[in-house]
C-alpha cells in the first residue's frame, strides 16, 4: 500500500499481542513524512515495540490521534507543530519535554504522560482546552504552567455522573474508611488533573475552566495558587501527603462547588484552614493541628464525613461541633491528646458512628443522648477511660459500644438502667487473657441486656456462667 495514503495507524487491541522478549523495531527518521495524512497514530506497548535510534524528524502535522507507550525518545521532534493535537498518550516514556515555543493548541483535549519520569517540564497550555491531564509520576516535573481546561461543560454530563457514582462510595455508606482510594480514577476519563507522586512539583500555577477532580498526591508544594478557589466546578481535591503544604489560599472559602478535600498526611498543616461550607467530606489526618476555633463548625452544614485520625497534637474538640447537623461519621482516632469529648450542645440528628479508640479521654458526657442515630461508639484502646455513662443513652436502638480490657481501667464503670435497650459489644479480640475479669467493671443496676463478642468461642463460654448468675 502506498504509505502517502495512510491515514491511521490503529491495531485492533485483540488482534495483535507480542510476547514480552520480542525484539523492537527500528524506525527510519523519516517514516512520518512518507504519510503527510496520517490522523490516528497507535503503538499501544504490547502491541508493538519501536525504537528511533537515528532520532525522529517529524509527526505528520494533520496528526490527531497520538498514543504511543514507552516513546524512546526526549522530544517529539525538532519540526513538530500539535496545532490538529486532540489525544496525547505518552506514558512511561524517555520525554523531557513536548515543544519549545508557545503553540496554539485550542483543539488539544486530552495528555497522558503517566510514568514519564524525565520528563522536566511542560509548554504553556494556556490556550489549550483540556479535558484530562494526566502526569502521574512524572518524578522530576517541578512546576505547572498555567493551564486551561475546557469551557463546554454540558459535553461532561456524563462524566458528572462517574464523579458521583464513585462519590457514592465514601459519602452515602458510613464507613471508617479513608476518603479517597485508587478507585477515584478508576472510571474517571475527563475533567480531572492528576499529579499524583510527582514528588519534585513545587509550584502549581493559575488553572481556569471546568475541571472537577484535583489530585496532588504527594507533591512538594508549599502553597497553592489562589485560581484554585474560582474553579467553579472543582468537586474533589485531594492534597493527601503534601508534607509540605503550609496553609490553603484564603480563596478556597468562595468555592461553590468543592465537596471533597482531603489533607490526610499534610504535616504542616497547624492550624484549623477555613473551608468553604459546600464541604461533605472532610479528612485532616496526620496534621499538626493542636486546637479548632470554635467558629469552624459553623460554617460547614453539609459536611457528612469528618476525619482527623493520628493528629497526635490535638488537644480539644469545641462545643461548637454540634452545629455539624449533617455529620454522620466522626472519627478521632489515635489523637491520644485529646482528655476529653465536649458537651453535645445541641442535637445532631445524623451522627451515626463515633470513632474515638486510641485517645485520651476519661469520660464519655452525658450529653452523648443527643446523638439519637448513633450507632458505633468506638472506644477501644482508650487507656484513661472511666466511665460511660450508658443510662444517658438507653433510648437508642442498636447502639454498639466497643471497649477492651485493659489493666489501667480498674474503675471502669458501665450504668445501665433498669429499661435499658441497647445492645453492647465489649470487644477483648486484643486480650492476652483467656476470658474478661468482670471485676474489673462494674454493671451498675445490672437489668442487662448485651451482646458479648469475643475472638474465641471459649471465652463465651467461660464467661456464660458468670451471666447465668445474672437476675433479669
Amino acid at each position: 500500500e502506498d504509505a502517502s495514503t495512510i491515514e491511521g495507524i490503529f491495531p485492533n487491541d485483540s488482534e495483535i499481542f507480542l510476547p514480552e522478549d520480542q525484539e523492537p523495531m527500528n524506525l527510519d527518521p523519516l517514516i512520518f513524512e512518507k504519510m503527510p495524512y496520517l490522523r490516528l497514530l497507535k503503538l499501544a506497548y504490547f502491541q508493538i515495540r519501536c525504537q528511533l535510534p537515528q532520532g525522529l524528524h517529524s509527526f505528520p502535522r494533520d496528526l490527531r490521534y497520538l498514543r504511543w507507550d514507552c516513546y524512546p525518545l526526549r522530544t517529539l521532534g525538532s519540526n513538530f507543530t500539535p496545532h490538529n493535537l486532540v489525544y496525547l498518550s505518552m506514558t512511561d516514556s524517555e520525554l523531557e519535554k513536548l515543544w519549545d515555543e508557545f503553540q496554539d493548541m485550542k483543539n488539544l483535549k486530552y495528555v497522558d504522560l503517566g510514568g514519564s519520569k524525565k520528563l522536566t517540564c511542560l509548554p504553556n497550555l494556556s490556550r489549550a482546552n483540556i479535558w484530562k491531564l494526566d502526569l502521574e509520576f512524572c518524578t522530576n516535573l517541578v512546576e505547572l504552567p498555567p493551564l486551561k481546561f475546557h469551557t463546554n461543560f454540558d459535553d461532561a454530563k456524563n462524566e458528572t455522573k462517574e464523579i458521583n457514582f464513585y462519590n457514592g462510595c465514601i459519602l452515602d455508606e458510613k464507613c471508617d474508611l479513608l476518603l479517597l482510594e485508587g478507585v477515584w480514577f478508576g472510571g474517571l476519563k475527563d475533567c480531572f488533573l492528576n499529579l499524583n507522586m510527582c514528588s519534585n512539583l513545587r509550584i502549581v500555577s493559575e488553572m481556569s475552566g471546568n475541571i472537577k477532580y484535583i489530585c496532588l498526591r504527594s507533591t512538594a508544594i508549599e502553597e497553592l495558587h489562589t485560581s484554585i478557589g474560582y474553579l467553579n466546578n472543582l468537586f474533589v481535591l485531594d492534597l493527601f501527603g503534601c508534607r509540605h503544604l503550609k496553609n490553603l489560599p484564603s480563596s478556597i472559602c468562595d468555592s461553590a462547588s468543592l465537596s471533597i478535600l482531603d489533607m490526610h498526611g499534610c504535616v504542616s498543616i497547624n492550624t484549623f484552614p477555613k473551608l468553604p461550607k459546600t464541604l461533605k467530606a472532610l479528612d485532616l489526618s496526620g496534621t499538626s493541628i493542636q486546637r479548632i476555633n470554635s467558629s469552624s463548625f459553623e460554617s460547614m452544614p453539609f459536611l457528612k464525613n469528618f476525619y482527623m485520625n493520628n493528629c497526635t497534637k490535638l488537644e480539644s474538640i469545641p462545643t461548637t461541633i454540634c452545629k455539624l447537623k449533617s455529620l454522620q461519621v466522626l472519627s478521632f482516632i489515635n489523637c491520644s491528646k485529646l482528655k476529653s469529648f465536649p458537651e453535645i450542645l445541641e442535637p445532631m440528628e445524623n451522627l451515626e458512628m463515633l470513632y474515638l479508640n486510641g485517645t485520651g479521654i476519661e469520660v464519655v458526657p452525658p450529653s452523648i443522648s443527643l446523638l439519637a442515630k448513633l450507632q458505633n461508639l468506638d472506644l477501644r484502646e482508650c487507656k484513661n477511660l472511666k466511665s460511660i455513662p450508658i443510662s444517658n443513652i438507653y433510648n437508642m436502638c442498636n447502639v454498639y459500644i466497643f471497649i477492651d480490657e485493659n489493666p489501667t481501667q480498674q474503675h471502669l464503670i458501665v450504668s445501665l438502667p433498669f429499661d435499658v435497650n441497647i445492645s453492647t459489644m465489649l470487644d477483648h479480640s486484643k486480650c492476652k487473657g483467656s476470658c474478661l475479669d468482670m471485676n474489673r467493671v462494674s454493671f451498675l443496676n445490672s437489668q442487662f441486656v448485651g451482646l458479648i463478642d469475643f475472638s474465641r468461642d471459649e471465652k463465651k463460654i467461660k464467661l456464660a456462667s458468670w451471666f447465668d448468675n445474672l437476675k433479669f
